[in-house]
């Protein structure tokens, strides 16, 4: 269980208020990785996106249910996305299924996660499925809502971790600002949050790439939904 409070998110209207917020980058050669925007998804439930050069379309939702128990307030966080790529190494058409899941308790500013969020996607290949899953699973951390995991597609596996520090000054936030990829320890990617047009870092390394560019599609299109958040 862990208590969660509200003043980082105080502390993230502030940051806002002064400048546009962003997730720290990793720094990698630009002989490695390079950046790209994602753009069209924003904060819309629907729609079309492109991604260097790979477009598709995608649809995602949240869900909760409040349960009362006379002390405070229980809530169910339940979450979905899907989405379809295409264009360069991708072969065919890749797609996949998300499903996302929490449980809350609490009551005005501080609640306790008593279930942690877990992240679910499968995915196939011209509606095939295929050898490919990402899990993703909170881990505790006081103040910060760490999240770790990894993607596998096809032999290909990429470790995925939460990047809670604002470029620029360091400073940490409770909710992830974006994600990290890395094999081995050696970062080869990246996806930023925040913003309608949201940045990537993708491997150069075409064997990398799908399997990248699936991992942040899938991290971009996830509603890390808050009780705070479900209640204004």
């Amino acid at each position: 269980m862990k208590l969660r409070h509200a003043a980082p998110a105080l502390a993230l209207l502030t940051a806002t208020a002064c400048a546009p917020v962003q997730m720290r980058l990793p720094v990698t050669s630009p002989e490695r990785t390079e950046q790209a925007v994602l753009e069209g998804i924003g904060d819309d439930h629907h729609g079309e996106f492109t991604l260097a050069e790979y477009d598709g379309s995608f649809v995602r939702g949240a869900g909760y249910r409040w349960f009362g128990n006379g002390i405070g307030e229980a809530v169910q966080l339940d979450g979905g996305a899907a989405f379809i790529v295409r264009g360069g190494e991708i072969r065919g058409e890749l797609s996949a299924e998300c499903r996302s899941s929490a449980t809350d308790v609490g009551t005005g500013a501080i609640t306790i996660r008593t279930r942690g969020m877990a992240y679910r996607c499968r995915y196939a290949r011209d509606r095939e499925p295929i050898a490919a899953r990402l899990v993703l699973d909170e881990r505790g951390a006081l103040m910060r809502e760490e999240r770790r995991g990894h993607i596998d597609l096809e032999g290909v596996r990429i470790d995925l971790r939460s990047e809670h520090r604002l470029a620029g000054s360091g400073l940490p936030m409770a909710m992830p600002l974006g994600y990290v990829f890395s094999i081995g320890g050696d970062v080869i990617g990246g996806v930023d949050l925040n913003g309608r047009s949201k940045r990537v870092l993708l491997p150069r390394d075409p064997a990398l790439r799908e399997a990248a560019v699936a991992a942040a599609l899938s991290l971009a299109l996830f509603i890390d939904a808050e009780i705070g958040e479900m209640s204004e």
